[in-house]
């Protein structure tokens, strides 16, 4: 009997856990930190590929996936993501991306619904052969194979680094600790969820209702809106850029406001924002973008 550990219940840990306890002779848990995937701004899709994987994990799966998308799956040739020129006063279509397939996009808390959650923090650090897990509240598991998925502020990474550079030459052993923490990629996320209801009283007409993606292009900013929840939300993720900071190490700046990196949970770092600090990026887009953001579509959380 394998017994497995993956630190992380994000959707690939969640997912590698579902695949892997079909087998046997594996006996999977996983540890997470969070007590509970809260609704927050966390739409995310799922392409064609990725789904025909999924559709392996069992019949039952794939009809609950499809059962908290609300529509069906299909591999013809099918509008994607439509990409707009929005950094201006008047913005003009640019093009329409073609998928052979459709994306299939959720809440991520409907996503994790389905799954069994296991709440406990994520291990400091590691021993060897059996691979012996520490928790900051003193408690201790073992396993024959320790995953990490544990995200951007992973424990496990410089676990498994530390070990690797044992008995290395000097060069070697600092070229692989360095692997040990993150590089930024000098961009920061923005994500929100609007009422569609609320937004359909005010506009009905919105191009984000047409059933995919849209994106509002602009210059080292950009943010996209989809339906989420069976119609009952737009997600809107949102991204800028400060390409001067691209392959640093992420630093907060309270003028952002760009929160801390420091602390072991995502909270530490992802905070909410109000509805003028969402905007202010987007400030200068289309009307048709502007509506999304406006307040009187009514934000729920915002995070940065």
């Amino acid at each position: 009997m394998l017994i497995t550990i993956i630190s992380g219940g994000g959707v690939g840990g969640l997912t590698l856990a579902l695949a892997l306890s079909q087998y046997p002779d594996i006996v999977v848990d996983v540890y997470e930190a969070a007590q509970s995937f809260y609704e927050i701004g966390a739409g995310f899709a799922i392409w064609p590929r990725a789904f025909k994987v999924l559709r392996k994990l069992g019949h039952d799966f794939e009809q609950q996936l499809l059962q908290r998308c609300g529509y069906n799956f299909t591999e013809e040739y099918v509008p994607g993501i439509q990409h707009r020129k929005s950094d201006q006063a008047v913005g003009f279509h640019l093009f329409d991306m073609v998928t052979k397939g459709n994306q299939l996009r959720f809440h991520r808390a409907d996503f994790h619904g389905y799954f069994s959650r296991i709440s406990r923090r994520l291990p400091d650090r590691s021993r060897k052969s059996p691979i012996t897990l520490i928790f900051r509240d003193g408690s201790t598991a073992t396993c024959d194979v320790l995953i990490g998925a544990d995200g951007v502020k992973s424990a496990v990474r410089p676990c498994m680094m530390r070990e690797l550079a044992e008995g290395m030459d000097s060069d070697s052993k600092q070229s692989v600790l360095s692997c040990s923490n993150p590089i930024w990629s000098g961009v920061t996320a923005y994500r929100t969820l609007i009422s569609a209801e609320k937004l359909r009283a005010r506009c009905p007409d919105h191009r984000v209702f047409s059933g995919g993606f849209t994106q509002y292009l602009g210059k080292d900013a950009f943010f996209l809106g989809y339906p989420i929840s069976l119609g009952k939300y737009i997600n809107i993720a949102g991204f800028t850029l400060q390409p001067d900071l691209v392959n640093t190490a992420y630093e907060a700046d309270a003028r952002i406001p760009r929160r801390s990196f420091e602390g072991k949970a995502d909270s530490d770092w992802v905070g909410e924002l109000t509805a003028e600090q969402f905007v202010k990026p987007f400030k200068n887009f289309e009307k048709e973008a502007q509506v999304l953001l406006e307040k009187k579509a009514h934000f729920g959380p915002c995070t940065p």
